[in-house]
């Protein structure tokens, strides 16, 4: 892609880290998280893409809960009780290169080919850590969940 400030092919600067916009509700974290890809030579923007981010901890919340609890397997857990916090969250940016094509013959046996260079796709993504506390009546559970997506970098939005 062309550097609009230095008018030269530049490459991608990868090292910014992701935005990220996260809230919690009843166990649900949900929000956005934004990658940007500069140029390397003058720093500007050139393609970004946004993330919509869900992460479901509801069951991992309820299995903790009993746990400190001491119930049963079974037993109902009424997380509307429950205050959620984000205690952690952290987001990087992932990229990958697809360099080969794999393929199953009739026999079974697996054929990998690789790709030229000037064919091969180029995808970047992002992944999200998070860390979320409840808390009820002085008793604290917590629980860690993930998140991970990735679009194709002609897929993303130009910002030029």
């Amino acid at each position: 892609m062309i550097c609009p400030s230095c008018n030269k092919f530049a490459a991608y600067d990868t090292s910014a880290e992701p935005e990220l916009d996260l809230s919690i509700e009843d166990g649900e974290v949900t929000g956005t998280a934004r990658i940007v890809l500069t140029s390397e030579c003058c720093g500007d923007e050139l393609k970004e893409s946004t993330f919509d981010v869900e992460i479901d901890l509801t069951r991992e919340f309820e299995e903790a809960i009993r746990a400190k609890l001491g119930l049963a397997d079974d037993a109902q857990v009424d997380l509307d009780a429950w205050e959620f916090g984000i205690s952690q969250e952290s987001a990087e940016l992932t990229e990958r290169m697809e360099a080969e094509k794999t393929r199953t013959k009739k026999d079974g046996t697996v054929v990998r080919k690789p790709i030229p260079f000037r064919y091969q796709r180029r995808y970047f993504g992002v992944h999200v850590d998070v860390t979320v506390t409840a808390s009820k009546d002085g008793l604290e559970a917590e629980v860690e969940g993930s998140y991970e997506d990735e679009v194709q970098a002609s897929g993303m939005d130009e910002l030029t």
